[in-house]
């Protein structure tokens, strides 16, 4: 009989987790390249509530691309100003709705580098939209994704990702991975339990978390 190994496990218990606890967001399984590119750019430095709150009216005004191609930073920025700096967030999301339609026919690449390499994008937008699009087994790794990680191999907290970009490595291989459903449940139990300061008794992976084990 083959054992479960620890990248497993720490799947299995997370994506359970998951399953009962994640949070509802119109973004999330949504099969619009266009919708999930323009949030996941409005999500960086951005609680996710803050661009809830608006998503909604934005996309109800720039329906497609092409709308949001046509309009001006102005209109945008009126939007968006409760995310802050609303004024470079609206000038940078305009030049990127403006380049896709004149030299892509508004077709947002799946190409990962092709992707990142638009102004404004960058790798972990990229990798997250071409995951959250696709279910491609990209590495999407934030500060909520870091810490849960990175906490629970090595009971530590290192701020460059290294570690946890390898643990994702090894973790990514892993037959019957969900890897949307696996990240969101990552994202939500870092956003819950596993901040800065973490409430270790009340999360899932207490018992066989480094970083709680080691505290105590």
């Amino acid at each position: 009989m083959r054992t479960t190994n620890k990248y497993e496990s720490f799947v299995s218990n997370v994506t359970k987790w998951g399953i009962d606890h994640l949070g509802v967001f119109p973004w999330r399984f949504c099969e619009d390249s266009y919708k999930i590119l323009i949030t996941e750019i409005l999500l960086v430095r951005t609680s996710r509530d803050k661009v809830n709150a608006i998503w909604q009216d934005f996309f109800a005004r720039f329906p497609t691309i092409s709308a949001l191609a046509k309009s001006t930073p102005s209109e945008i920025s009126s939007i968006i100003h409760p995310l802050g700096l609303q004024r470079i967030r609206a000038s940078q999301i305009l030049e990127l709705a403006i380049r896709l339609v004149e030299e892509l026919d508004g077709i947002v690449p799946l190409n990962i580098d092709a992707l990142a390499r638009l102004k404004g994008v960058g790798q972990y937008v990229a990798s997250a939209t071409i995951c959250f699009l696709t279910g491609e087994k990209t590495l999407v790794i934030d500060s909520n994704i870091n810490r849960v990680i990175d906490r629970f191999f090595s009971g530590e907290d290192h701020d460059n990702y290294k570690s946890s970009m390898t643990i994702l490595e090894r973790i990514l291989p892993l037959d019957n991975l969900d890897v949307r459903m696996f990240y969101f449940s990552l994202i939500d139990l870092g956003y819950e339990y596993c901040r800065r300061v973490p409430d270790c008794e009340k999360c899932v992976l207490r018992t066989s978390c480094s970083y709680n084990i080691h505290r105590h």
